[in-house]
């Protein structure tokens, strides 16, 4: 979700001690490059206006909205696709620095 990181590794054996460290300084000191933020934020945009468009993806937001009826702020919160759109072009790399830190 909007609010987890998730990783994933694929190495051999001997290599885990330098793939966990290389995550580890990843997640402790993240660059937050401004290229490669602008291209997640496109990749993102156009899955989120997919889902508005997608008949089943809207009845399945619809769904967990009803089933989990909680406040816009709180983690539960199940966005609409337009909102998570709307926040998403919010998303600057300084400001994100400026969170992690």
């Amino acid at each position: 979700g909007a609010d987890a990181v998730q990783a994933t590794l694929e190495v051999g054996r001997g290599e885990l001690p330098a793939a966990l460290a290389l995550l580890a300084e990843l997640l402790r000191e993240p660059a937050f490059p401004e290229r490669e933020l602008e291209l997640l934020r496109e990749e993102h945009l156009a899955s989120l206006a997919e889902a508005g468009r997608d008949p089943q993806q809207v009845a399945f937001t619809a769904f967990r909205r009803r089933l989990a009826a909680f406040p816009e702020g709180d983690p539960r919160h199940v966005w609409l696709p337009q909102a998570k759109i709307a926040a998403l072009a919010e998303v600057r790399a300084e400001r994100l620095r400026e969170l992690w830190e």
